[in-house]
């Protein structure tokens, strides 16, 4: 389990036990009130590095997706050949001024597929590094 439901391209609210699930696999998330001018294009700031390492299920075809931090967008449309079925990974680097301090995180599956039990188009985040902490 990723911690993130995706049923039909429809994304569910996080319930407790995904965020109990998500901290004893040492993974928190928070709510952050703030500016964000951290993921301006311009050269104020300082120049971060996400590492996202992803997997998938590719049911007809590799899923795309978008990443969000604190609600804006960051990157185009990304996606992933990387058999979670053969442990097979993929790093996807995305760079922004991310600023410092916590931020939420989101990964949005676009094109979500699901035929019954073993046919299903997902996409799994192993591992995420920011500013150099995994």
């Amino acid at each position: 389990m990723n911690g993130v439901a995706f049923y039909y391209g429809q994304r569910y609210s996080i319930s407790d036990l995904d965020l109990a699930i998500l901290k004893d696999i040492g993974l928190s998330i928070s709510a952050i009130v703030g500016d964000d001018s951290y993921l301006s294009n311009g050269s104020e700031g300082r120049s971060s590095t996400l590492i996202l390492r992803v997997s998938e299920d590719a049911y007809q075809g590799d899923p795309h997706f978008t990443v969000t931090v604190d609600g804006k967008q960051v990157g185009g449309t990304l996606t992933t050949s990387a058999s979670h079925a053969a442990g097979q990974t993929q790093d996807i680097t995305l760079t922004g001024n991310f600023g410092s301090g916590d931020r939420a995180l989101a990964v949005k599956i676009i094109d979500n597929a699901d035929n019954g039990w073993g046919n299903d188009r997902n996409v799994y985040v192993q591992q995420v590094t920011l500013h150099g902490q995994t």
